[in-house]
C-alpha cells in the first residue's frame, strides 16, 4: 500500500504539474489582450462595359456581394443616362452608377474592366483603354490565337493584332499560371468551357484518343444575347429544337460564303459557331499537342439559361471508363466548381441554374472502347461572367494582401436564395445608410417570373421594419450598437478561453488519477516506469529532430517545436479508456513522461537568455563611438 500511495502522490503531482504547463503554454499561443477587430477589405474599382446586356447584369450581380470589388464605372450606349435598376429590376436596390456610352466614359478612377461588348466590337474599343487595366473580354474577339483563323472565320481582318498576341485563354481551371500574370483575358465561350473542361485532362493523360470525337451540345437562348430579333421570340423557339451551323466547314468554302454566313449568323444573333469551333480545337491540339478535329453540333433550346454537351469520345487501349472517371476527380479534387457526379447520376442543367458549377460524369457506350462524358453548366455563369470573375481575381490577388482569391465566386460570398411558390428571393444585408440597417430583397435573374402578387409580401415587412426604426427615437439611433456587439463578442470570447483554459488543471489531474487507478487495479503499478521513462526520452528526441530540422525554431519568440509536441501528446493521452488492455496501461504514462519532459524543456526555453535591440544596442553605440573616435 505504500508504494501504491507513493505513486498516487506522484501521479497527482504529475497531473498538477502539466495542467499548469498547460496553462503557460496558454498564455503563449493566445495573447492576454486578444482584440476582434474586422480587416477593411481593399476595394478595387471595376468597369462594366455592356451593361445593359445578360452577361453584363450577371457581372453586376455577382459583385454586389464581392468583398473586394466596387463597380464606379458601367456604360451602355442605347441605355446611356438610365440606372441599372431601371433595365434590370432585380438589381434596383444596388449603390451603382448610371450609365453612360462608351465614348464618354471616364475610365480615370478604374483598376479593371469587364467587356461585356458584342462579338466584334471591342477589339478598337480595348485597343483604346489605358494600358494599366486588367482587362477580362467576354467576346469572341481575342479568343483564337492566330489571327488568320479569326480573319478565315469572321471574314474580316483582327483590328488589334498586338494585343491579341498578349491576351491569354481565360479557362480558369486549366491555364490558372496564365492568368494570375495576364493584363487582357480571353474569356472562353460557353460551349468550349463545357467541352474543354472534360476533355483536356483526359487527352492529357492519353485515356482517350483524339480522333472521332463527337460532340452533341445544347444551349439556352439567352446566350443568343438581348437583341430584339425574329429568331429569338417566344413563338419562334417554344416547342421545338434545331441544330444550327451544321452546314458551315472551314475547308471548300470561299471567303464570300464564309461573310454570308457570318451576316447569317449576325442576323439571326445566335451564337458565332466557326468561333467556337477553333476554341475547342485549339484547346485540345495544345493538350494533344499535335492537330486535332472535332465533330460538333450545336442546338437550341427552348429554355432561358443552361448548356449542355454530350460527348462522344473513343478510349485509348486499356483504359475504362472506371479511369477516365477517376482520372477525372482526382484532376478536379481540388477546385471548387468543377464537380464529378457520382456513379450513374446523369447531370441535368437545372441543377447548375444561377450557379458557377461545372458538373460533369462519364457513361460507358454500348459500342466497346467507347465511352459517352456528359457536362453541363450555366451558359451565363460559368460560361460567361462567372468564369469571368474568377479569371479577375486571380488576375487581381497580387495587387492586395487580404484579397481573397478562393472566394473567387464562392457560394459563401453569394446572397443565399430562399424559394417560394413563384420566384427565387435573393437575400444579402444592405451597407449601412446614414445608420439605418437595411435588408433588401432582390430577384434571381434565373427565377421564375409570375404574377403572384404574394412574393411581394415580404416587402411589406421590410417597410414596417423601416417605418419602426424611422419612429424611434433619436438616443436609440445613435447609440453605439456596432461598438456594443463588439464589446460583448469581446466578452464571451473572453470568458470561453478562461474557462478553458483554467478547466485543464483538473482536467490532467482527474486523468492522470484515473490512469494511476486503472494500473492499481490491475495491479501493473511496477510496469509505470518504464513508459514514463520512455516518453521522457521519446521527448527528447523529438525536440533534438525539431531544432536540428529548422534552426530558426531555438530563436523563435514561440517554442512552437515544442507546443506541437505538446498537443500531440495530448491527443495521444486523452483516449485512454478507449485503448485495448496494454494500451491503456502504457500509452497514457507513456505521454505523461514526454509531457513532463516537454514542459521542462519549455521552463528552460523561458528562462533562456534572449537576444533584443536593446541589448543590442550598447554594442552598435559602442561601434559608432569607436569610428567617431578614428
Amino acid at each position: 500500500m505504500s508504494l501504491i500511495g507513493i505513486w498516487y502522490i506522484g501521479e497527482l503531482g504529475l497531473g498538477l504539474g502539466l495542467g499548469l504547463g498547460f496553462v503557460q503554454i496558454f498564455n503563449l499561443i493566445v495573447p492576454q489582450n486578444l482584440e476582434i477587430k474586422a480587416q477593411k477589405s481593399e476595394k478595387f474599382r471595376i468597369g462594366v462595359l455592356g451593361a445593359s446586356g445578360y452577361t453584363g447584369s450577371e457581372i453586376i450581380r455577382l459583385i454586389a456581394s464581392h468583398p473586394n470589388y466596387q463597380i464606379t464605372l458601367m456604360t451602355a450606349d442605347r441605355k446611356a443616362g438610365l440606372s441599372i435598376g431601371s433595365v434590370f429590376p432585380h438589381l434596383v436596390r444596388q449603390d451603382l452608377p448610371d450609365m453612360v456610352a462608351v465614348k464618354d466614359a471616364d475610365f480615370s478612377p478604374v483598376d479593371a474592366v469587364f467587356c461585356c461588348l458584342p462579338h466584334g466590337t471591342t477589339q478598337e474599343i480595348i485597343k483604346g483603354l489605358p494600358s494599366s487595366l486588367k482587362i477580362v473580354d467576354l467576346s469572341a474577339d481575342f479568343r483564337l490565337q492566330d489571327v488568320a483563323e479569326y480573319e478565315e472565320w469572321y471574314g474580316q481582318p483582327h483590328r488589334a493584332q498586338e494585343l491579341q498576341k498578349e491576351a491569354v485563354y481565360g479557362l480558369t481551371e486549366i491555364c490558372r499560371p496564365e492568368i494570375q500574370n495576364a493584363r487582357l483575358v480571353a474569356n472562353p465561350g460557353c460551349y468550349p468551357t463545357s467541352i474543354q473542361l472534360p476533355l483536356i485532362p483526359l487527352i492529357k493523360a492519353n485515356l482517350i484518343e483524339v480522333k472521332n470525337i463527337i460532340i452533341d451540345s445544347k444551349s439556352g437562348v439567352s446566350g443568343a444575347g438581348r437583341g430584339a430579333k425574329e429568331a429569338n421570340l417566344y413563338t419562334e423557339i417554344a416547342e421545338g429544337i434545331h441544330s444550327y451551323g451544321v452546314t458551315r466547314h472551314r475547308h471548300g468554302k470561299s471567303q464570300a460564303c464564309f461573310r454570308h454566313h457570318s451576316q447569317t449568323m449576325k442576323r439571326s444573333n445566335l451564337f458565332p459557331i466557326g468561333d467556337f469551333q477553333c476554341q475547342i480545337e485549339q484547346g485540345l491540339s495544345e493538350a494533344a499537342k499535335s492537330k486535332v478535329t472535332v465533330s460538333f453540333t450545336p442546338h437550341l433550346m427552348p429554355m432561358s439559361r443552361g448548356m449542355q454537351s454530350t460527348i462522344y469520345v473513343e478510349m485509348a487501349p486499356g483504359a475504362s471508363t472506371e479511369d477516365l472517371y477517376q482520372h477525372l476527380r482526382h484532376f478536379y479534387e481540388k477546385e471548387e466548381f468543377v464537380v464529378l457526379l457520382g456513379k450513374n447520376e446523369v447531370p441535368h442543367t437545372r441543377h447548375v441554374r444561377g450557379s458557377n458549377y461545372c458538373l460533369i460524369n462519364v457513361f460507358p457506350d454500348r459500342i466497346p472502347g467507347r465511352a459517352i462524358i456528359i457536362s453541363v453548366i450555366d451558359n451565363l455563369v460559368k460560361g460567361a461572367s462567372g468564369q469571368a470573375l474568377q479569371n479577375l481575381n486571380l488576375m487581381m490577388e497580387k495587387m492586395a494582401l487580404n484579397f481573397n482569391a478562393s472566394a473567387v465566386y464562392s457560394l459563401q460570398n453569394l446572397p443565399s436564395f430562399r424559394r417560394t411558390q413563384s420566384c427565387i428571393l435573393s437575400w444579402k444585408p444592405n451597407q449601412l445608410c446614414q445608420n439605418t440597417p437595411r435588408v433588401f430583397c432582390s430577384m434571381n435573374m434565373a427565377a421564375d417570373q409570375s404574377g403572384d402578387s404574394r412574393k411581394l409580401s415580404i416587402g411589406d415587412v421590410v417597410e414596417k421594419a423601416r417605418r419602426l426604426w424611422d419612429s424611434s427615437p433619436q438616443p436609440v439611433k445613435s447609440f453605439p450598437w456596432n461598438k456594443t456587439l463588439d464589446n460583448f463578442i469581446q466578452l464571451v470570447v473572453d470568458l470561453v478561453l478562461a474557462v478553458f483554459k483554467y478547466l485543464s488543471i483538473p482536467l490532467f489531474t482527474v486523468t492522470s488519477i484515473s490512469e494511476m487507478s486503472y494500473c492499481a487495479h490491475e495491479r501493473k503499478l511496477y510496469l509505470i516506469p518504464l513508459p514514463f521513462l520512455v516518453g521522457v526520452a521519446v521527448a527528447g528526441v523529438l525536440k533534438d529532430a525539431a531544432l536540428g530540422s529548422s534552426p530558426y525554431l531555438e530563436h523563435a519568440e514561440v517554442p512552437w517545436h515544442l507546443i506541437a509536441v505538446v498537443i500531440f501528446f495530448t491527443l495521444l493521452k486523452f483516449p485512454g479508456p478507449y485503448y485495448p488492455y496494454w494500451g491503456r496501461i502504457f500509452i497514457p504514462h507513456f505521454a505523461n513522461g514526454a509531457l513532463l519532459r516537454t514542459l521542462w524543456f519549455m521552463f528552460l526555453w523561458s528562462r533562456r537568455p534572449r537576444r533584443t535591440s536593446e541589448n543590442n544596442q550598447p554594442a552598435l553605440m559602442t561601434d559608432n563611438h569607436k569610428t567617431d573616435e578614428a
